[in-house]
């Protein structure tokens, strides 16, 4: 009985290691490199923000267009939700209030890291004033949860 209770445990442990080597060491492996992306990409905003709180005149020489207050505020969440859809983030919630002559919008979506870079590029690229309050990610198995507040002045 005693080397049957042996061979059980030496099979389980063989068995473990297997299990270990070929699932759980690649997944968190791949969340090791997830996350390290995720540093990256806070980086990159904080140093883009920046840029753009400098650079807010003008963007790739277009002037930047303040339209009416109502005008405004619809043509940025009509943007915000066009911009998500065409890089593939799913929308979970979207809030937008405005006050104190500045829109800012919530919005919490699921999405990929390529996803996120493409949504974070069109916002970069458009004509209207943006500017990128907060950003905050976390890693699911889903994906990334991402929330993140946008703001925008009118006149």
């Amino acid at each position: 009985m005693n080397k049957k209770l042996q061979m059980f445990f030496a099979a389980a442990l063989v068995l473990f290691l297997f299990y270990w080597m070929f699932f759980l060491w690649p997944l968190l492996g791949s969340i090791r490199r997830t996350e390290r992306e995720i540093i990256k990409v806070k980086k990159e905003l904080s140093s883009e923000q920046t840029d753009v709180v400098l650079n807010t005149a003008t963007h790739k020489g277009a002037l930047i267009t303040l339209y009416k207050r109502e005008g405004q505020i619809s043509r940025l969440v009509k943007l915000i939700e066009v911009d998500m859809q065409k890089n593939g983030l799913k929308m979970v919630s979207f809030r937008q209030d405005a006050q104190n002559n500045r829109v800012t919008v919530d919005v919490i979506c699921r999405g990929t890291y390529r996803n996120l870079v493409g949504f974070l590029d069109a916002i970069k690229d458009s004509d209207t004033f943006l500017m990128l309050d907060s950003l905050n990610i976390a890693q699911s198995d889903k994906g990334l949860n991402i929330n993140i507040r946008i703001v925008s002045g009118y006149l």
